[in-house]
């Protein structure tokens, strides 16, 4: 291994060589490296407390409070197994198969009224009332996305989502008298 992870020179109390300009240069470019974040680290271990000795998971990053990101956190790993028994989900782990890829809150007249990836919001073209197409802007392959709907209504109703492309979902709205126009929420989770 390289400096930084191996001594440039090696020195022995009352002993030569004299401490070198370039290894005080060196330690001087690797503390700000580091600072600047031009260098990678195997780990990183934030206790809260600092000054202790750590052993940070390969690649990891390990803190005793929370993290506050400025911008979106990308998450990886897979959750779902294709065999039964499943995984067993890990408390607190999110992975990039199970998060929420879209979702919305959509008006009785095929409207968007809030969402987050949804592209185009329009109705069926053979069922002229309470069956909607979902277009999201980016999908996944069909059958890792698992929409539900729910429907907002005084009156009893219900949805029912099925995928109809890798980009795209319909969602019927009906009542005991058939397709009916009511608002509904849409979230979708699965791997993108």
């Amino acid at each position: 291994m390289a400096w930084p992870l191996t001594p440039l020179t090696t020195y022995l109390p009352g002993q030569l060589p004299a401490i070198k300009a370039a290894d005080l240069m060196a330690i001087q470019t690797a503390i700000n490296r580091g600072f600047l974040g031009t260098y990678s680290f195997a780990g990183l271990v934030v206790d809260g407390t600092g000054g202790q000795d750590a052993t940070p998971t390969p690649g990891g990053i390990k803190t005793s409070g929370g993290i506050a990101a400025g911008g979106p956190v990308t998450v990886g790993g897979s959750a779902f197994g294709k065999t039964v028994p499943t995984p067993a989900p890990i408390a607190g782990a999110i992975y990039q198969d199970t998060r929420i890829i879209a979702a919305g809150f959509f008006g009785a007249n095929a409207t968007c009224l809030y969402g987050y990836n949804v592209s185009a919001v329009a109705r069926t073209p053979s069922v002229p009332t309470g069956s909607f197409i979902i277009t999201l802007i980016l999908g996944s392959t069909v059958g890792t996305l698992v929409p539900v709907a729910s429907v907002i209504a005084a009156v009893s109703a219900s949805a029912q989502t099925v995928m109809q492309t890798n980009n795209s979902i319909r969602v019927d709205v009906t009542n005991a008298q058939g397709f009916v126009d009511q608002p509904f929420n849409l979230i979708v989770v699965g791997g993108g």
